[in-house]
């Protein structure tokens, strides 16, 4: 009897202790895995596509997008300098919980010869959140096995025993813990991470000879090979793809290359930077390595959920009472986004950026004497109402609908209006001297330009609302209103001047 009792005093000590150090765990390590891959993991069996990659991927698509469109439901577990070989792994650590019917892996860089990045601290955002499985450690010894030294001096033999055991690497942050390390902030966007920000991109690089292939060595291909043929035997569609960005002659070599086994293997690929204007540089774009900001993520999200649909043949689960949850999030994610809008005090770029963006109708003035010249600022006005392209469009516009009423407003120094709704799919030009009223989905707009001073007001309900008719607002020169499409109300009033 003493003996059962000892063993059981035994297991319990062995249980306890192992809570005790998997909570202390949980607590210490740094967040950054948990917050992304956490989602994922609470809910993998409803995602139909996961999406995998580097900081391209991860800031460059978004879920609920996708989902907005096309009734598509997918996970963004893209990484900040993941390496194809962290990708793949990223992937098979994920198949162990998901049963997604497609992948859509990115492939920027696949001629990085090596396994890992310079920094480490991107692998442990990776793996970090996922249990410690047969496939996780395998996923660590493979990745592992390299003679690799980190920025920081870090090796991969000390990477994989802080993967195995991050409370080694952990345990003296005892005296730095923050609120949110009790009380973690969950991603909200399915794994996708927006930037908020307007940046002219790096100078432009011309296009090569597509003849023009890099040779197929180093690891990235190795693992990009291992990833088709895993997908084939799981029967999973995969597709690459190549994410906008000015990419050099390197890159493009390798694109190229990437081609090549796409086309060897049967493998679907979708290589963007030879494609025609379905991002513009110079709007969609949040720094100077052209990661793409809200902007280009709509575009590029838009071109692959259609893409995904049509090619893949992925069912629209909208509507269908087992997403409902899905329906919220993408309420909530309106609202995240009006929230953004509010907090670009300062930044006109920023501001004229986030409204193309299908959720709002807007209307804006522009007065007298504005020069579009200034910080791209035609881009950014023709952006607001501009198609997107999607991949089965035979010829894509130089102009992509452009704002005819712009460039004379512009050439002749005159006041601008324009209104877009979405709801009829209307677009209204005003500029010069002169005054119109019209009918909208969000009620009567009338303005009014009498080459000083514009007056704008919008009667909804036999009620009409004033807008920017002091002489402090006049002073600006860009006048907005956003109108939330949930309600057609006006949910947001800016003023800018420019710099």
């Amino acid at each position: 009897m003493s003996r059962w009792l000892t063993a059981v005093r035994a297991a319990v000590f062995a249980l306890l202790l192992c809570a005790l150090l998997t909570g202390a765990t949980r607590l210490l390590r740094m967040k950054e895995s948990e917050e992304q891959i956490g989602p994922f993991l609470q809910s993998a069996q409803e995602y139909d596509v996961l999406f995998a990659g580097d900081s391209q991927v991860y800031y460059g698509i978004a879920p609920l997008e996708i989902y907005r469109d096309y009734g598509i439901t997918s996970y963004n577990l893209g990484v900040v300098n993941s390496t194809l070989a962290m990708t793949y792994w990223t992937v098979m650590n994920a198949l162990d919980y998901a049963k997604p019917k497609a992948v859509v892996v990115g492939v920027k860089d696949a001629e990085y010869p090596l396994k890992l990045s310079g920094k480490f601290g991107h692998v442990h955002t990776a793996c970090d959140a996922f249990p410690l499985t047969p496939t996780k450690l395998q996923a660590v010894f493979d990745l592992t096995d390299t003679e690799q030294t980190d920025a920081f001096g870090t090796t991969a033999a000390e990477l994989r025993l802080d993967l195995i055991a991050p409370l080694l690497k952990y345990h003296s942050r005892w005296n730095s813990l923050k609120p949110e390390d009790f009380s973690p902030r969950y991603n909200t966007q399915k794994g996708a991470k927006l930037q908020i920000h307007v940046t002219d991109p790096d100078e432009s690089q011309p296009l090569i000879d597509p003849a023009s292939a890099s040779a197929e060595e180093g690891w990235g291909y190795v693992y990009l090979r291992r990833l088709i043929e895993t997908c084939r035997e799981r029967g999973i569609g995969l597709l690459l793809v190549m994410l906008p960005h000015r990419a050099g002659a390197e890159s493009q070599r390798s694109g190229h290359t990437v081609a090549a086994i796409a086309a060897e293997t049967g493998t679907d690929y979708l290589n963007f930077i030879d494609m025609d204007r379905v991002v513009d540089y110079y709007t969609d774009c949040f720094d100077p390595a052209s990661h793409l900001n809200p902007s280009g993520v709509r575009k590029v999200s838009d071109y692959l959920g259609r893409y995904l649909r049509d090619v893949f043949g992925l069912p629209d689960h909208r509507g269908e009472a087992a997403f409902a949850g899905w329906e919220r999030d993408y309420d909530a994610y309106i609202d995240e986004k009006l929230r953004a809008m509010q907090e670009q005090e300062d930044g006109l770029r920023s501001a004229l950026m986030l409204l193309h963006d299908r959720d709002f109708n807007c209307v804006l003035t522009f007065r007298p004497g504005f020069d579009t010249s200034q910080l791209h600022l035609k881009n950014l006005l023709q952006n607001i109402a501009r198609e997107n392209v999607h991949w089965d469009d035979d010829k894509v516009s130089a102009d992509l609908n452009p704002l005819e009423g712009l460039q004379y407003a512009d050439g002749e120094g005159a006041g601008y209006f324009l209104a877009v709704d979405r709801d009829r799919d209307e677009v209204h030009e005003l500029y010069g001297r002169t005054e119109r009223e019209f009918e909208t989905s969000f009620g009567t707009v009338f303005c009014r330009m009498d080459g000083e001073w514009i007056d704008l007001s919008l009667t909804d309900g036999g009620e009409e609302t004033y807008y920017f008719d002091t002489w402090e607002e006049q002073d600006e020169d860009l006048h907005l209103l956003v109108i939330d499409r949930r309600t057609g109300k006006p949910v947001l009033r800016l003023t800018r001047s420019l710099p």
